[in-house]
């Protein structure tokens, strides 16, 4: 079942085509490269993707907003934030749990008025099963586990993140867009401002994640390590390959010289 479908798609800045009536599907874990010359319009399609622009014609089918997941090149952050907050809030869901889960266990120590003790355990039970559901044991586990992948210091968690550098506002993002669990994951450039080890330990991440993956990089080994379909956007149309980046710039090659 796919994830994405658009039919007829096309977006246009002023006189100018991105895209002209072209057709797609996403499928779950499906990792896809987006290759083609700057201003091809590979930013632009993940910007529609995301919902942060219109399309100018045509159907996209996409999951629900808070199950998408996208990493601009530019970040910003409220003010006042430390990083520990703001990478709390992809699991806005389990902590919510957990804060009903210590009232109700305030409540069993002393019940309020007018309600039993059966109700409040049988409330405590189905919140319980919720919350280890929804992994809420191990969700800081994961936070530590993601920012040491991603090479950010725990010193940082404290920190407030617009006191960060750039590359480390990228990582912040990055690190709360990989906790989020989203089912498609839009990445333009991802790896900017990783180092060897961070790139790698993103390319195990990704190549194990329950979920779509749509990426723009310049990092042509990167690409290699991740991608399962290339689609190269030229022209306003999309020409789509099976495998990495050298398998689509060997299939490419060929297409050309049967031309």
């Amino acid at each position: 079942m796919s994830l994405v479908s658009a039919s007829n798609l096309a977006r246009a800045y002023g006189a100018q085509d991105i895209f002209a009536d072209v057709g797609f599907e996403i499928h779950t874990r499906e990792r896809i490269a987006l290759v083609g010359v700057n201003g091809a319009g590979k930013s632009t399609l993940l910007r529609l993707l995301a919902r942060v622009e219109p399309v100018d014609r045509g159907a996209l089918s996409l999951p629900p907003r808070d199950r998408v997941g996208y990493l601009p090149q530019e970040v910003t952050f409220a003010e006042g934030m430390t990083l520990q907050t703001y990478l709390d809030g992809a699991f806005a869901h389990v902590r919510q749990l957990e804060a009903e889960l210590r009232n109700l266990e305030d409540a069993l120590a002393s019940p309020p008025p007018g309600v039993t003790i059966d109700e409040l355990l049988t409330r405590h039970s189905d919140v319980s099963l919720a919350f280890e559901a929804a992994d809420g044991y191990a969700y800081q586990h994961r936070v530590h586990e993601t920012i040491a992948g991603l090479g950010i210091p725990e010193a940082h968690l404290e920190r407030e993140v617009t006191t960060f550098s750039g590359g480390q506002r990228t990582r912040a993002a990055l690190a709360r867009l990989l906790l989020s669990g989203s089912d498609l994951l839009l990445l333009d450039e991802p790896t900017n401002h990783l180092d060897v080890d961070a790139t790698e330990w993103l390319e195990g991440f990704l190549t194990g994640v329950n979920a779509a993956v749509v990426v723009v990089s310049h990092d042509r080994y990167f690409l290699d390590a991740v991608a399962t379909r290339t689609w190269e956007i030229a022209d306003g149309n999309f020409e789509t390959y099976t495998g990495n980046y050298t398998q689509f710039a060997r299939q490419r090659a060929e297409r050309e010289a049967r031309k």
